[in-house]
């Protein structure tokens, strides 16, 4: 079935005016179109082409050029206006995540607000500290590591949580990418550059022939993957507390008054010990990984290679990919 623009009304209300997660979503472009101005909406700022990665900056819609519904878009770091049509409509199994994201979220908030009613703010008792007058959940704007944060009762954030969807490791998509957006430390480690040179062999007529994988092996490099860049540093949104998949449970403490312990279905802490659950030989193994997807692509001494997607992934959702590399150290 031939891809489709974000063109009808339901569309436009769905995946942005009524979308509270609208920058979290990952479109393409659908065909060679132009950007034009933030401001001068007539002006052209430049040509933008098929396959282009695309995020939206606002849940508005205006018109441009002699379209009446174009996205407000920032295109290879440049900040315009596109034409909705020419935005490729991402289907449902594009936006399932999101969708588990949010559900989580809200379940997580029920639990807090009835403990709330009943017995007054929680005292969250966890492996990295306790979080005492835990009231309720936000969700964080923009594209940190974070998906939400639990708040006390003022509103300010005291833990973050990155969450993933239940169903095992190959639910978790993936850990983290290996662009500069996902952290410098990331995008420039030695490990990371090894991969990204070793991959770039595979990659002929900008299409990866065959996806390659490689365990990763420096502890630090994990943990960024997996709790986010600012890894070893104060927590916060891009340096989550704890890593949770499915649905949240809160356990009474008998030993200590109102005192909680809270886990999901899998659940991973970032403490000193948090990374040696992404470093077992099992589905969970934190592993670079590439793709063949033709509207991606990477940057490995100074030279761009088009055609793979590469991150680091869940080992299960490498492994069992047709003809996969399993690439070596010199």
């Amino acid at each position: 079935m031939a891809d489709k623009g974000i063109e009808s009304d339901t569309a436009r209300k769905r995946l942005i005016l009524e979308n509270p997660e609208y920058d979290k979503l990952e479109l393409t472009l659908l065909q060679d179109t132009v950007l034009f101005s933030p401001r001068a909406k007539k002006k052209i700022t430049c040509t933008c082409k098929k396959g282009d990665r695309v995020k939206l900056v606002s849940n508005k819609i205006s018109e441009c050029g002699r379209s009446k519904y174009c996205g407000n878009v920032n295109v290879d770091g440049k900040n315009g206006w596109v034409q909705l049509k020419h935005i490729v409509k991402p289907d449902a199994k594009n936006t399932d995540v999101m969708s588990a994201e949010k559900a989580a979220m809200t379940q997580l908030d029920k639990l807090l607000k009835e403990m709330l009613k009943c017995r007054g703010p929680a005292t969250l008792c966890t492996p990295v500290g306790e979080f005492r007058n835990a009231c309720g959940v936000k969700t964080i704007k923009g594209t940190p590591k974070a998906d939400f944060a639990i708040v006390d009762q003022k509103g300010k954030e005291i833990m973050w949580i990155s969450h993933k969807k239940t169903g095992g490791a190959k639910a978790f998509q993936q850990y983290g990418g290996l662009s500069k957006t996902a952290g410098a430390k990331i995008a420039n480690h030695e490990e990371t550059q090894t991969f990204l040179q070793q991959t770039a062999a595979y990659v002929t007529d900008n299409k990866l022939q065959v996806p390659t994988m490689k365990p990763v092996k420096d502890d630090n490099l994990i943990r960024m993957a997996v709790f986010g860049p600012d890894s070893g540093g104060k927590y916060g949104k891009n340096n989550c507390h704890v890593l949770g998949q499915g649905n949240a449970l809160l356990k009474e403490d008998k030993k200590r008054e109102n005192c909680w312990d809270l886990k999901w279905e899998h659940t991973v802490w970032n403490d000193s010990s948090g990374v040696n659950a992404f470093k077992r030989n099992d589905g969970y193994q934190a592993t670079f990984g590439a793709t063949y997807r033709g509207d991606r692509g990477f940057t490995v001494l100074d030279k761009s290679y088009k055609g793979a997607r590469v991150g680091i992934y869940p080992k299960a959702l490498m492994s069992g990919r047709t003809n996969v590399t399993l690439l070596e150290d010199a």
